[in-house]
C-alpha cells in the first residue's frame, strides 16, 4: 500500500505544480495585463486626435483598450487566479511533505492515507471559496 500512496502522492505533486504554474501566469499576466493596458489606453488618451494607427482612429483604440481591460479585470477578480494558485502552491508543498513521510521505513500507510485524503478535501475547499487558504497551508 506504501508504494500505491507513493505513485498517488508523485501524480498529484506534478498536477500541483503544474496548476500552481497555470495559476500563476493567469494571475500574474492579468494583473499586469491590466496596468499596461490602462497606461496604454491613458498614453493614447493625450495624442492628438487626428492621429490613427494601422488605419483605426485613436479613439477606436481607446474604447477597445478599455474594453478588453474591463473584461480581463472581471474575469480576473472572479476568477480568484491569485486564491488558486496559492491553493496549489500550498497543496503540493503539503504533498512532498507526506511525500518525505514515507522515507520512513515505520511509515503507517494509513496515517499517510487519511493525510492525503484531507490534503485533497481542503484543496478542493479552498479551490471553490469554500475554505481558507490560510488552513490549506
Amino acid at each position: 500500500m506504501i508504494e500505491q500512496l507513493r505513485t498517488e502522492i508523485e501524480a498529484r505533486i506534478k498536477h500541483h505544480y503544474i496548476g500552481q504554474r497555470l495559476w500563476s501566469f493567469a494571475h500574474h499576466g492579468s494583473t499586469f495585463g491590466i496596468a499596461i493596458l490602462g497606461v496604454t489606453t491613458a498614453a493614447l488618451s493625450q495624442l492628438d486626435d487626428s492621429q490613427s494607427f494601422f488605419s483605426v482612429s485613436k479613439n477606436v483604440w481607446i474604447a477597445v483598450l478599455s474594453l478588453i481591460t474591463a473584461i480581463l479585470a472581471a474575469v480576473a477578480g472572479r476568477g480568484a487566479f491569485e486564491r488558486k494558485w496559492i491553493t496549489n502552491r500550498h497543496s503540493r508543498s503539503r504533498l512532498e511533505q507526506l511525500r518525505l513521510d514515507l522515507f520512513d521505513p515505520n511509515a503507517n500507510a494509513t496515517e499517510i492515507k487519511d493525510q492525503l485524503k484531507r490534503i485533497i478535501g481542503e484543496h478542493d475547499q479552498a479551490i471553490t471559496g469554500n475554505g481558507n487558504t490560510k488552513n490549506v497551508g
